[in-house]
């Protein structure tokens, strides 16, 4: 065999030993045994964000009425913000900025607001109307926060998102004043 012949049979027998390692076709590693794949977690939505609650504006979201009231978790961490509006030249273009600063809400507080909640219902009217202030109770649970925006006029219209920092509020439901009276206290108060 001259070196040619054998330089390039060494090459041959190389690749055909290393050959089913790359082509993916084998899922045992030398010893026998599947490898683990490494699953990155995602990080959660309230880390993403820095920790904050509420996000720096807020969309109009839907005009539509519900036809169902979403099924809301126990808040965790919660939080209320006030929006000012910015009116566009079209009222479907008006956006709402966060005003003031973001107050926690803890404690027998978060229990009347949790409590109050629980009397949402889809919207019985279509009320539209110059637009004024918003509200937003944000919370968190398991990182996984959801924000729930009120009207602070026309007719106190109220919209829910499960992610209040990318998707615009859902269609239109109702929850007693109550719910609006006490998120204004627990800002004003603080």
């Amino acid at each position: 065999m001259t070196p040619r012949t054998l330089a390039t049979s060494a090459a041959l027998l190389l690749a055909v030993a290393v050959l089913p390692a790359c082509s993916g076709d084998s899922t045992d590693s030398p010893d026998g045994e599947t490898p683990q794949t490494q699953v990155i977690a995602p990080t959660d939505e309230l880390d993403s964000q820095d920790g904050e609650l509420c996000p720096p504006s807020l969309a109009l979201g839907s005009t539509e009425p519900a036809t169902s009231v979403p099924e809301l978790s126990r808040p965790g961490t919660a939080a209320v913000c006030l929006y000012a509006p910015v009116e566009g030249d079209d009222p479907a273009a008006t956006t709402w900025n966060r005003s003031g600063d973001t107050v926690e809400i803890a404690g027998d507080d978060l229990t009347e607001v949790s409590d109050l909640l629980a009397s949402l219902e889809p919207a019985k009217q279509d009320c539209s109307g110059k637009s004024g202030r918003r509200w937003l109770f944000s919370y968190e649970d398991d990182g996984d926060v959801t924000g729930v925006v009120l009207d602070d006029f026309a007719c106190g219209q109220i919209r829910v998102t499960d992610a209040p920092f990318t998707d615009a509020p859902g269609d239109v439901l109702t929850a007693p004043s109550d719910l609006l009276t006490a998120l204004k206290l627990i800002w004003i108060e603080s």
